[in-house]
């Protein structure tokens, strides 16, 4: 079981972003994840343009002379500009867990500000992965796998919408970490968000209706395990092309974050598609500003 740290990858969420104001009077956009017991990191600032506008993510859009400081508790940390929209801390500082986290940022006569909590950090102690003895029958439309049972309750045969028949393996697996003691069972302060992914070559991602590859819950929702632990069950598919096909040997990331219902809001926003920008927690701005926890480790499915 290999360890590595989580990539938080929210690559182009602001190029839909618009603003209600005239050209040239864009708003903040924030960027910023405060990791458990880590340095402060760097904070990216853009501005937003009119709706139909290009949005390139280069130094156009970056969102230059702002003045940035964060706190951290009672301590405050003054942010110095970089090139290219991108401000730093002016001297190490940690993001201490269980304290309050504040962010505020003067721009173009405007005060953009933000306030979280850092969560405590945590570890995934193990992971155990069930591979059935052989696949199961199932639907698949497009990058969806449903259960046979639900066909004619959707009424796939009636429509020409390209479901195939197909084989997959469904994994089951479960991550166990150790319940932190400021966590209360009635703390509902944290959520948790938990991903699979799978590294097979040329296998789409097949989600939806009872499988689980990845999820948003409070906490305190978790399973209990011995010990004062916590559990995650989720399952994904992987499609085979036979009954007799063994599940193809991959590699597997399992991975948890620890945050706060801002951060479960602006996860869950933005897979809305209806929606013009992400439900941030900026006040005077568009964007996020949040405490987390991650873990990450890579096992070998086979």
């Amino acid at each position: 079981m290999q360890r590595s740290a989580l990539p938080l990858i929210l690559a182009a969420l602001w190029a839909g972003c618009d603003s209600a104001l005239p050209t040239g009077q864009g708003r903040l956009v924030v960027e910023a994840y405060l990791q458990a017991e880590a340095p402060l990191p760097e904070i990216r600032l853009r501005e937003t343009r009119p709706l139909g506008e290009p949005y390139p993510l280069d130094a156009t859009t970056a969102a230059e002379d702002a003045v940035v400081a964060v706190s951290i508790g009672a301590e405050s940390v003054a942010y110095r500009a970089a090139p290219g929209g991108q401000y730093e801390p002016a001297r190490p500082v940690r993001a201490a867990s269980l304290l309050p986290a504040g962010f505020e940022a003067r721009w173009q006569g405007s005060l953009a500000a933000a306030r979280s909590i850092i969560p405590p950090p945590f570890v995934l102690d193990s992971v155990r992965v069930r591979v059935p003895p052989e696949p199961v029958d199932g639907i698949i439309l497009d990058s969806l796998f449903i259960d046979p049972g639900l066909v004619d309750t959707l009424r796939l045969d009636s429509l020409q919408t390209g479901a195939a028949s197909g084989l997959v393996y469904l994994v089951e697996v479960s991550a166990y970490w150790r319940a932190h003691p400021a966590i209360g069972e009635a703390d509902s302060t944290f959520w948790l968000h938990t991903q699979l992914r799978h590294d097979l070559p040329g296998s789409r991602r097949l989600d939806d209706f009872f499988l689980r590859p990845e999820q948003l819950f409070p906490e305190r929702d978790a399973a209990r395990a011995q010990h004062s632990g916590r559990r995650w069950t989720g399952v994904y598919a992987v499609p085979v092309a036979s009954r007799q096909a063994p599940v193809p040997q991959h590699r597997l990331r399992v991975a948890v974050v620890r945050s706060t219902l801002d951060y479960a809001r602006f996860i869950s926003g933005t897979r809305d598609p209806e929606r013009r920008e992400p439900p941030g927690n900026i006040d005077n701005g568009i964007g996020i500003f949040v405490g987390i926890a991650l873990d990450s480790v890579h096992v070998m499915v086979q």
